[in-house]
């Protein structure tokens, strides 16, 4: 086992789990940890306000799966998988969680989520507040490590993107003349505020896993203690999206005695799967390794850089 593959390990066994938060459908259960590290990044929201930091096309022409970054400041930059960008030729997100050194410029790969588009709306990306939702974050999760495999490449299966995000517009009942996924989310704001309202960070909470009609949809980590209160509703805002689109799915039940599972049970042995999957360590587009795990049950990743865990997320194929 190589030395990223036993820090991710390491990582995983020292989590904890707290009492749950609910609404409606969706549970989360946070996530502690002593293994963390308290310095932090900064984040592309509050980075591009700074003007030193700047995200654009790679050409006037541009080219759909690939962005270039500036960062200018004197501190590193975080980047979290299925981060949005709004602007300029169409939006994007992130493929995987990327820290981009300080003073560095570097091109990122990206995949479309605005089908219909291809023409300037700005110069330059500006950071959206929702993140991609957690169902097509996993099939992400695996086209990106197949491609990983294969040729060494961030890319993703954008197909499978396009078609997600149509048949989630049409199940949610929106009607998006560019195939935004931006205008699913805007369409669903005040549902997604409504959940929103029943979950808080507690002090000393580095992640959570989520649940949605009592299955583990997955679970997002951040070693970083100064991160972690900063990226919570963006990652939040994904899963309570698919919630909105899973909460009647069961309705013909709903008659049905409820029978309470013990989901704590769930929750560890999913974590002890994690632990014991093997892990494939890839050099990362930005600074440190990027680590790739899957079998039938879940796919995942985690960013490592020199003995931390910055960012880990896996996503269960139950949902």
């Amino acid at each position: 086992m190589n030395s990223n593959a036993g820090t991710v390990n390491e990582f995983i066994s020292s989590l904890s789990i707290g009492e749950p938060q609910e609404y409606k459908n969706l549970k989360l259960y946070p996530l502690f940890s002593g293994h963390v590290r308290e310095d932090g990044f900064m984040l592309l929201e509050e980075s591009i306000r700074t003007g030193k930091v700047v995200v654009t096309e790679i050409s006037e022409g541009g080219h759909v799966p690939e962005l270039k970054v500036i960062n200018g400041l004197e501190k590193d930059l975080l980047l979290l998988d299925g981060e949005e960008l709004i602007g300029a030729k169409q939006n994007r997100i992130v493929n995987t969680t990327i820290i981009i050194g300080r003073g560095k410029e570097i091109v990122i790969p990206v995949s479309c989520v605005e089908q219909g588009r291809w023409s300037y709306r700005s110069r330059h990306f500006s950071s959206s507040s929702s993140s991609l939702y957690a169902d097509l974050r996993r099939k992400k999760s695996r086209s990106v490590h197949s491609n990983l495999k294969r040729n060494m490449s961030y890319a993703s299966d954008q197909s499978e993107i396009w078609c997600s995000i149509s048949e989630k517009a049409e199940s949610l009942g929106v009607n998006s003349e560019t195939g935004s996924m931006s205008d699913i989310f805007e369409s669903n704001q005040k549902k997604i505020k409504q959940y929103e309202k029943a979950f808080r960070p507690i002090k000393g909470q580095i992640g959570f896993v989520c649940l949605i009609n009592n299955s583990i949809s997955g679970l997002d980590v951040l070693g970083v203690s100064s991160v972690f209160p900063k990226v919570y509703s963006r990652l939040l805002s994904g899963y309570i999206l698919d919630a909105i689109e899973m909460a009647g799915v069961k309705k013909a039940d709903m008659d049905a005695p409820v029978v309470e599972r013990p989901l704590i049970k769930e929750i560890n042995a999913f974590l002890k799967m994690l632990d014991g999957t093997k892990k494939e360590s890839f050099k990362s587009v930005g600074e440190g390794d990027d680590l790739r795990f899957e079998n039938k049950s879940f796919s995942g990743f985690a960013l490592v850089n020199g003995n931390d865990v910055i960012h880990m997320a896996a996503f269960s194929e139950k949902i």
